[in-house]
């Protein structure tokens, strides 16, 4: 099985990669105007202005480059909603040679190799040919590629940046999107050591960045917004009261919070419905946190992954942590539900789902906030728990919450930013992080605001159960 899975790895890499040589070669016949003519073209078609900076259409002394996607940028406001301002004409045929990657990354500034090499070799003429220290000359070489770096601004910018990168999702996806998916999911990328990889990288970035942004509920999840919810925090209730009345819950229980987060859900859970709660987690330091925030409820935490969960419970549910578990191992989380559920226990998933005929991966994504996240489709969440002997009672669909919710974030984060999160933030990725993070939250606004993904919950019982399950909303 190992080598098989090698092969094709191996396979659609190299696949994948020749690709993407040849889509280079034939742009660089490709005149940038023309290029230019059919980003402008399509764009138009959903009253998206493009123009190139200093250009005679684009004059606005006040254009903010900040990376909060909301630039206050000049256009016809009768016949386009927003404008993209292109900065490096180069942007147009490096999206047709990268696809999302190139589009994401030419918004943040990181240095496509050819430029990097330049670059390099412009700072090298800066410096003393003989230097007398060669740990100093390696220290003034990276201080002084990090100054340009951090000087420089995206290659473009929108006064309505998820507005732009939806009408960019329009139509089916590109033959690049299709082939890095096949790449990308020729692999187990969620083994129980590979999952520690995400854990690191995204979720220990430091509290601080949290509570700026989710605000005091810390759900780091979809809420769910009734027609008379008016606030991020009521919404986080809505939806966890709902979670705890799907599940029945009632004084006394046993309960198990897969992936449980910074321990909000496991909280409530234990305070208003009395239960004893165990969360599952792999990351310390939201573990760390957990239990701080969960001192003297009857609610424990254990650092292990999902698959090795221990105990019998009578409710067990994952908010969102489904997308870390990837397609190869849908079977291993409904086979620990299955060891760890009592006879007439109920389950429930909350999860985001992509359409049946959509890509589910994103090699944006992947390099720079999920490495090895996955949607499931759909169907999945059926088949998948039925080869255990479990019956889908409810499946609901939250709707339009989570785009709500991702605004929510969107604005908190760029709120705090400039007296919160910037002195410790501002110099991660090259001096670019606001700006990939707001790429990161815009497009997930514009997935869901376009029904690519949605976010569903799901609820579970034994085909065995006697009693009736009765649904809530």
């Amino acid at each position: 099985m190992l080598l098989v899975d090698i092969i094709q790895v191996t396979f659609w890499y190299v696949v994948f990669h020749a690709y993407q040589w040849a889509m280079a070669v034939v742009m660089w016949f490709v005149p940038t105007a023309l290029a230019r003519t059919v980003a402008e073209h399509h764009f138009a078609q959903y009253g998206i202005k493009v123009t190139m900076e200093n250009s005679s259409d684009h004059k606005n002394d006040d254009d903010d480059s900040t990376g909060t996607g909301s630039a206050k940028l000049l256009h016809d406001d009768k016949k386009y909603t927003c404008e993209v301002v292109v900065r490096n004409p180069d942007l147009f045929r490096r999206v047709q040679v990268e696809d999302i990657l190139g589009i994401g990354e030419s918004y943040m500034v990181c240095v496509c190799f050819r430029d990097w090499m330049k670059l390099e070799c412009c700072v090298s003429r800066s410096l003393p040919f003989y230097p007398t220290d060669q740990l100093q000359m390696k220290s003034e070489f990276d201080s002084l590629l990090l100054t340009i770096l951090l000087a420089q601004e995206g290659w473009w910018d929108a006064d309505n940046l998820a507005e732009v990168l939806r009408a960019g999702m329009v139509g089916p996806a590109s033959w690049m999107e299709a082939l890095a998916d096949k790449w990308l999911m020729a692999w187990n990328k969620q083994t129980i050591l590979q999952s520690l990889v995400v854990a690191r990288l995204h979720y220990s970035l430091g509290p601080e960045l949290w509570e700026s942004m989710l605000g005091p509920s810390m759900n780091y999840t979809s809420g769910y917004f009734k027609d008379d919810t008016r606030t991020l925090e009521e919404a986080q209730i809505n939806k966890m009261d709902l979670i705890a009345r799907k599940l029945q819950l009632k004084p006394g229980m046993k309960v198990l919070d897969i992936g449980c987060g910074w321990g909000a859900a496991a909280k409530y859970m234990a305070t208003n419905y009395k239960v004893s709660v165990v969360g599952y987690n792999i990351c310390k330091e939201q573990l760390e946190y957990a239990r701080k925030l969960c001192a003297g409820l009857d609610v424990s935490f254990v650092c292990d992954d999902y698959r090795n969960a221990k105990g019998t419970f009578d409710a067990i549910y994952s908010i969102e942590m489904y997308e870390h578990i990837g397609h190869t191992n849908g079977r291993s989380y409904f086979q620990m539900v299955d060891r760890c559920l009592t006879e007439n226990g109920v389950a429930l998933v909350q999860t985001g789902v992509m359409a049946d005929n959509e890509i589910r991966s994103c090699m944006w994504t992947d390099k720079y906030i999920f490495p090895g996240g996955e949607f499931p489709y759909a169907y999945e969440m059926l088949t998948n728990s039925k080869d255990y002997g479990f019956v889908t009672e409810d499946l609901h669909s939250l709707g339009k919450s989570y785009g709500k919710t991702l605004t929510h974030w969107y604005n908190n984060f760029n709120a705090n930013w400039k007296d919160k999160l910037e002195p410790k933030f501002g110099h991660l990725v090259d001096g670019k992080f606001q700006r990939m993070w707001n790429f990161y939250l815009a497009g997930g606004i514009a997935h869901y605001e376009m029904r690519l993904c949605q976010c569903l919950q799901i609820t579970y019982t034994r085909l065995s159960r006697k009693e009736e399950y009765v649904s809530v909303r």
